[in-house]
């Protein structure tokens, strides 16, 4: 497959809803690896990037990739959804490659979740995570929901910041 634009705030697509993948052979495999490969591709001119969902490239299907070792995931996730989650929450800056992630805001998320999500076989897997995997998964689901980072800022003021003045800081990523 091959990398695709990453599409950018403002675009329409960005606030759609996905739809369920059905025919898993047929749409979650080329998209997945769609993904992936523009992932790879943003991260090699850009440094940065830890994952990416279907319709940040154009797609309305409910697929997700996610390429962070720091946190312990690897793959595509078909069809996630959240089973549990804590009741703590957390306020984390985050960022999103539809905004080439010049800019951070405080978001609160959940501090743990448990997703349950299909492999590219059909077989339905779960993967419970915490801190900074627990937050990109919860950004990425809210993708597929027609949901931006910045439908949840935390409140007015200093809680958004340029990706410059992020660097300066020590790239924090917990608020709280």
């Amino acid at each position: 497959m091959t990398a695709k634009e990453i599409l950018k705030a403002g675009d329409y697509m960005l606030r759609m809803r996905a739809e369920p993948v059905v025919d898993f052979k047929r749409i979650a495999w080329p998209l997945a690896s769609d993904l992936r490969d523009s992932l790879s591709d943003f991260r090699s001119r850009f440094g940065y990037g830890r994952g990416l969902s279907a319709p940040q490239i154009g797609s309305l299907h409910r697929v997700i990739f996610i390429d962070f070792p720091a946190g312990g995931f690897h793959g595509e996730l078909i069809n996630p959804w959240i089973t549990r989650h804590s009741t703590k929450q957390t306020v984390w800056w985050d960022s999103c490659l539809s905004f080439d992630a010049a800019i951070f805001a405080q978001v609160r998320r959940f501090e743990k979740i448990i997703v349950g999500f299909f492999d590219l076989y059909g077989h339905e897997r779960t993967v419970e995570a915490s801190g900074p995997l627990s937050e990109l998964l919860q950004h990425e689901l809210d993708h597929l929901d027609g949901i931006l980072f910045t439908d949840r800022l935390v409140r007015a003021g200093n809680s958004v910041i340029m990706r410059s003045e992020w660097k300066r800081l020590g790239e924090p990523s917990l608020v709280e």
